[in-house]
């Protein structure tokens, strides 16, 4: 299943932890393959409570005012293959070490933040691209 919710939703300017997380942590929690959170305006930090989301595949948090850091937490979502976190200029701190351990992660986009170098050279099955800061896929 997808959980979509774009800038013409109701989650529109809402607090990053007041998210509706038992709207699709509780009943999605083992199901849910694609989260898109973007351009809704959220602010504040991402939720722990998103590392419940065991199944999912694709993460997009992108364009919102997100701050604070990538929490350490996400390591759990072993199967992640996207994270888009892209245009949240007051995100910031380090990526998590722990990230390395997503072995699935295809693609981070991590572009217009301010989470600080040095970057790691390989997260998952990814490399940096030194010109736009992003990963994709290693040759």
């Amino acid at each position: 299943p997808i959980f979509h919710f774009n800038s013409k939703s109701t989650l529109d300017g809402i607090k990053s932890e007041n998210l509706p997380i038992g709207l699709f942590g509780d009943f999605y929690s083992h199901e849910l393959g694609t989260t898109c959170l973007d351009r809704n305006k959220l602010s504040n930090s991402i939720p722990m409570a998103i590392s419940s989301l065991t199944n999912l595949k694709r993460l997009y948090l992108f364009n919102n005012t997100l701050s604070g850091s990538i929490p350490a937490a996400a390591s759990a979502l072993k199967k992640l293959r996207e994270l888009i976190v892209r245009d949240n200029h007051d995100l910031s701190g380090p990526i998590p070490s722990v990230l390395t351990s997503l072995t699935a992660l295809t693609k981070l986009r991590i572009t217009n933040t301010n989470l600080s170098k040095p970057y790691p050279e390989r997260i998952g099955l990814c490399c940096i691209n030194n010109d736009s800061s992003d990963y994709d896929l290693c040759d």
